[in-house]
């Protein structure tokens, strides 16, 4: 799998070390040596190993990290082969969080305007990607849904003459009511980010660098 990982997603990786100082772990035991004494500026969970059992300490470990002000952003291959209950119960139990796997399904995305994120977070990577291929969760309160699938306002019939109500409204409503394909929010001190799209591509890697808080190459 690791190869894998490698592979689908070389330009993203690429893309990360023209901007930042890139430290891949790809064991336990590596993750937790370089925590030990380094504190990133942000830490990738690239896959659903972090949920494994065996892996408990290095879970612990960037909790730790997150509610000390750490930023983490979950992506990558996590939505593709996390189990949804185990998902579920990562989000509850150990970030005290209301999200919860949604929907698997294609979407035309777009961005939330009032979605809450930190001050060195671009957003204009967000308005590239679309449409895209994701897990996308449900339970995020509207200000922790970055990107959305698109509001479509509704067809009336001309002979309907019930008061309807003002697209601000309705536009409120959708992001009251909508799953989401990136959400984010603080945890402590800190910020996390879920990306659920499973296709590897240059839409969504600077989604991923935008969320690490760093700035894309032009």
């Amino acid at each position: 799998m690791q190869d894998f990982l490698d592979g689908s997603f070389k330009d993203l990786f690429s893309n990360l070390q023209k901007v930042a100082n890139v430290k891949h772990a790809k064991t336990c035991i590596a993750a937790l040596e370089y925590l030990e004494i380094n504190t990133p500026k942000a830490i990738i969970v690239s896959d659903q190993g972090i949920l494994d059992d065996a892996n408990r300490p290095v879970l612990e470990r960037v909790l730790s990290y997150l509610n000390s002000g750490g930023r983490v952003v979950i992506g990558l291959q996590f939505s593709t082969f996390a189990q949804w209950p185990d998902m579920d119960k990562f989000f509850s139990n150990d970030l005290g969080l209301s999200w919860k796997s949604g929907n698997y399904t294609k979407s035309t995305v777009q961005l939330n305007p009032t979605c809450a994120v930190p001050t060195d977070v671009i957003l204009k990577p967000f308005a590239s990607p679309p449409y895209l291929k994701a897990l996308h969760i449900r339970g995020a309160h509207p200000r922790e849904k970055i990107l959305t699938p698109q509001f479509e306002e509704p067809e009336y019939d001309s002979n309907d003459e019930r008061p309807r109500a003002s697209k601000e409204t309705l536009i409120a409503k959708h992001y009251v009511e909508t799953q989401a394909v990136v959400v984010g929010t603080t945890v402590g001190k800190g910020f996390i980010a879920y990306l659920g799209d499973v296709n590897p591509g240059p839409e969504t890697d600077g989604v991923i660098i935008a969320l690490c808080g760093l700035r894309e190459l032009d």
